[in-house]
């Protein structure tokens, strides 16, 4: 029996995985002085999390990504890396486990000489099967 219940409730979760980041910056909120206008890249980088669960529906997770962009885009070869923090909710029940979290933390954007560090949060949901797969999760950065 106690078997069981912790194959439902794994206290320690992990996750690797390809990310697509779409960067938008309507204004000019990275130019200073100079108005670069509006500037917009896709970014291909990958995410790394880890989850710890102490009770059956909720847990804290610690969310880490890195995204480039290519130098033909509005970045010019840029990077930006995120560091983010906060709860989970899961349903564990069944074969598949639907999850929701909201992370808040940080994000560096690598532009150049020196870089911009600012306030980042995420927002989503996703869907794990089993122990070792998680079919999908959507998530929004801002």
């Amino acid at each position: 029996m106690a078997s069981a219940q912790a194959e439902d409730n794994p206290k320690l979760e992990a996750f690797v995985g390809y990310s697509y980041y779409h960067f938008e910056d309507p204004g000019n909120h990275l130019g200073g002085d100079e108005a670069l206008g509006p500037i917009r890249a896709n970014l291909n980088g990958g995410s790394a999390s880890v989850a710890f669960g102490p009770v059956k529906y909720l847990g804290v997770v610690a969310d880490f990504g890195g995204y480039t962009s290519t130098a033909s885009s509005n970045l010019g070869g840029g990077s930006i890396f995120t560091y983010l923090f906060g709860p989970k909710v899961a349903i564990r029940t069944g074969r598949f486990t639907p999850f929701a979290q909201f992370l808040l933390g940080g994000a560096h954007l690598d532009v150049g000489p020196g870089g911009l560090n600012g306030f980042a949060w995420a927002g989503g949901v996703g869907l794990r099967s089993g122990a070792l797969l998680r079919v999908v999760t959507t998530q929004l950065l801002t």
